[in-house]
């Protein structure tokens, strides 16, 4: 090893994690019931309203998608993420990928009849149909979440709009401190 090289480590900072801890969050919108839920019960449209609104309130928040997030979120930027995710397990290796406290499931907890109500595509007949198997909600189980942070749920047969949600998930983040500062 060169001199140079023996000469170079890494310098703690001021600035460590713990102090980014309470202005940094991964939220995770998970819907309910089906694969297709990205379109049929808005999560990417929430994500999107919930990004704006936080943007506007001068907070730093991105979009993403896997374990991108987590390095986002230690660097003090509030994560959102829309994923599609069936199982417990998928979701607790999400939570658990993160500190605790660093982690928020949204549950947009949506009826089935809503999500075929919704589906564009016509996938839910064709899954009913059995032109399409392993179909969450139809051949396929979904498993509700145990614990999540915040549940949106759907108010007789009425959703609420995506500001309207957005302002939901505003609120519990504010509860909650991550949006101090």
């Amino acid at each position: 090893m060169d001199r140079v090289t023996s000469e170079i480590c890494w310098s703690p900072c001021c600035w460590e994690h713990l102090h980014r801890y309470y202005f940094s969050t991964v939220v995770q919108i998970i819907g309910t019931r089906t694969k297709v839920s990205l379109r049929i019960i808005r999560k990417s449209t929430l994500a999107c309203a919930l990004c704006h609104a936080l943007y506007s309130r001068g907070k730093l928040a991105y979009i993403l998608d896997g374990e991108v997030a987590k390095l986002f979120a230690d660097a003090g930027i509030i994560c959102i993420t829309s994923v599609i995710s069936p199982y417990r397990k998928d979701r607790d290796v999400c939570r658990a990928l993160l500190s605790e406290g660093d982690f928020s499931e949204v549950f947009m907890n949506v009826s089935l009849p809503i999500c075929e109500a919704r589906d564009p595509k016509g996938l839910y007949k064709l899954a009913r149909a059995g032109k399409i198997k392993g179909f969450t909600g139809i051949d396929d189980p979904y498993e509700p979440p145990l614990n999540c942070e915040l549940e949106l749920p759907q108010k007789g047969n009425i959703c609420a709009s995506p500001c309207e949600m957005a302002d939901t998930v505003i609120s519990y983040l504010e509860e909650k401190g991550y949006l101090q500062a």
